[in-house]
């Protein structure tokens, strides 16, 4: 379960299951910087199932 105010011991039992690789993010799509505004709205339309990443790197 998972909360937008977790205890620091959830937060040490969530970063011990990422380091041990049992706990890993959902990648749906990497978009690079300049397509953030689509990112938003994207966003805000909902139905998103994993995370959106933001690619800083420059073209």
């Amino acid at each position: 379960m998972f909360s937008n105010n977790p205890s620091a011991d959830r937060i040490a039992e969530l970063t011990r299951a990422a380091e041990a690789g049992t706990v890993r993010p959902v990648i749906d799509t990497v978009f690079p910087m300049q397509d953030i505004a689509a990112v938003h709205h994207r966003l805000e339309a909902g139905g998103v199932r994993g995370k959106y990443v933001i690619d800083l790197r420059l073209p």
